[in-house]
């Protein structure tokens, strides 16, 4: 069974968790990784609710003998919204023996008085990470984009040999960029995000082939 993390300790350390992998107040457009992470990859911010991505990703977390997955909501915030409304945190703690059901419940379940409160719907900007410090995920619902960071090219090709066929969900991060631009109806502000995106992480060139 998953369950929101209501405990304040509980949640103080996930948090200092969190801020071991990202700097907080920085937009994932400007790229809030700390600096060892140094590869990077990205996919479409939809897949973070598939199952065969959370499945793949407890393959991920066997590999690097990992037991603990973390579902970290950034916006709103798990304390001055979440906390605030709902005497709850919007955090998971998940391990590799739970399921994709047990998260998928989890997700959608009405926090207190508002379905609409949900974790898969309401959470704009999110966070994956498991009690390594060599990856996280970061996402944002709103540009339609999750970026992977990786300290090392070992755990990036772990990662990615943990999705198997289905690794070609992910993309360098101007590939994925440019198809958001293509797909996506966007102004000038959004257009400068990408940009910025662009701009702020380095692309890694895991594949030959191109999205188009």
């Amino acid at each position: 069974m998953i369950d929101f993390i209501k405990n304040k300790s509980d949640y103080e350390k996930c948090k200092s968790k969190f801020s071991n992998l990202f700097v907080e107040k920085i937009a994932i457009e400007n790229n809030p990784f700390k600096d060892n992470f140094i590869f990077f990859l990205a996919f479409e911010f939809d897949f973070i609710y598939d199952d065969c991505f959370f499945n793949s990703i407890k393959k991920f977390l066997k590999k690097i003998e990992n037991e603990t997955l973390f579902f970290y909501t950034i916006n709103p915030s798990p304390e001055k919204y979440y906390y605030n409304y709902f005497k709850k945190y919007s955090v998971l703690q998940i391990t590799v023996k739970n399921t994709y059901e047990e998260l998928n419940e989890i997700m959608m379940k009405n926090p207190g008085d508002s379905t609409a409160d949900a974790i898969a719907i309401n959470s704009n900007d999110i966070a994956w990470f498991s009690t390594s410090n060599d990856w996280a995920i970061i996402g944002s619902r709103e540009l339609e984009i999750a970026i992977i960071g990786f300290t090392n090219k070992e755990v990036n090709n772990l990662f990615l040999s943990s999705f198997g066929e289905n690794s070609d969900i992910f993309f360098t991060i101007n590939e994925q960029v440019d198809s958001n631009l293509k797909l996506m109806n966007v102004d000038e502000n959004l257009k400068k995000i990408f940009d910025s995106i662009k701009l702020n992480y380095t692309d890694t060139k895991f594949r030959k082939h191109s999205k188009f």
